[in-house]
């Protein structure tokens, strides 16, 4: 009778729930050290399942489009894994840099659990005033910045050729010693909302023959959206009723009217329950090719002095 006891004991002891999973990770911070911005660098943060119960890495997410994970999705009872990020940073990013990382598990004491990927960055070329570059204007108003470019080799006037993708803001471009100066003609539109630019340089560096650099314009006075620009890389031609972006409304009580001369584009327009804030919701509902799309964004507000926001979409649509 007892050893029947001791059996149904064991039966049910074995059918009890197993041990939760357990998340570790031996280095939540990885320091790369001084780097060049060029090409991609590595970091290696591993990881474990010390737990009776298979490990579920569910996501892995990155505060910057810079960074490319990649992890092992399982992990049973006592296996071990790495999580590897590839940083390619942008050419022109200078200094200390902390890019955050959020790692997902089904461990239910670590369910979010961040890592820090750091890095001294020394980029091929430097620009003064840094970029990205804020230029506050009021509409209707001419700014002139200039912008000077040096190699890090210490080359001279690295700069050959620069073109913007907004016709409204020319650029010139000439050589000072061992430098080249970029003047740009900014804010002259009449319309109210921020905008940004994009600076293509052409250099005469071989690790970085192409630069792209940002320019952005912030009204002080008008209506207003933010962020400056839509743009979306790698939306699949497939796709419908995607939501490109939310457009953050600012200086203007009443938004009449959202419209846009491309086809692909709908719209939806929603206010906080206060009333204190509105926003423009961006929709894609499809047709589009394979390839680059651009497209203007007009946004009607009841502002009597500047009515009109423009905002530009680009977007990158993939097979």
């Amino acid at each position: 009778m007892r050893l029947c006891a001791l059996a149904i004991a064991l039966i049910l002891a074995g059918c009890g729930p197993a041990a939760a999973p357990s998340l570790h990770i031996s280095n939540l911070t990885v320091d790369l050290g001084a780097i060049k911005n060029e090409g991609a660098h590595q970091a290696r943060f591993e990881v474990a399942n010390r737990g009776g119960s298979p490990l579920h890495i569910l996501g892995v997410e990155t505060s910057c489009g810079c960074t490319k994970p990649s992890f092992p999705k399982l992990l049973q009872g006592g296996q071990t894994g790495t999580i590897t990020v590839d940083y390619e940073p942008n050419l022109l990013a200078s200094g200390p840099h902390v890019e955050k990382i959020a790692v997902r598990t089904d461990d239910p004491a670590h369910s979010l659990v961040e890592l820090d990927l750091k890095a001294e960055l020394r980029p091929p070329l430097r620009i003064e005033p840094p970029m990205p570059l804020r230029v506050d204007f009021n509409p209707g108003r001419v700014e002139m910045v200039e912008l000077r470019v040096t190699a890090r080799d210490g080359s001279e006037a690295p700069v050959s050729a620069a073109t913007v993708n907004d016709p409204r803001v020319p650029v010139t471009v000439k050589a000072e010693g061992r430098s080249s100066i970029l003047s740009l003609r900014l804010g002259s539109s009449k319309d109210a909302g921020n905008y940004e630019v994009k600076l293509h340089l052409v250099t005469n560096i071989k690790s970085a023959p192409f630069v792209e650099a940002r320019v952005i314009g912030k009204a002080t006075t008008g209506p207003t959206a933010s962020p400056a620009i839509i743009d979306v890389y790698n939306l699949s031609a497939q796709a419908k009723d995607v939501r490109l972006g939310t457009l953050s409304i600012g200086r203007a009580s009443k938004v009449l009217a959202v419209r846009s001369s491309d086809p692909g584009l709908s719209f939806k327009n929603e206010r906080q329950r206060n009333g204190a804030r509105m926003w423009v919701q961006v929709f894609y509902r499809g047709g589009w090719k394979p390839g680059t799309h651009r497209a203007m964004i007009m946004i009607q507000t009841d502002d009597r002095k500047l009515p009109f926001i423009e905002t530009p979409v680009v977007v990158q649509v993939s097979e």
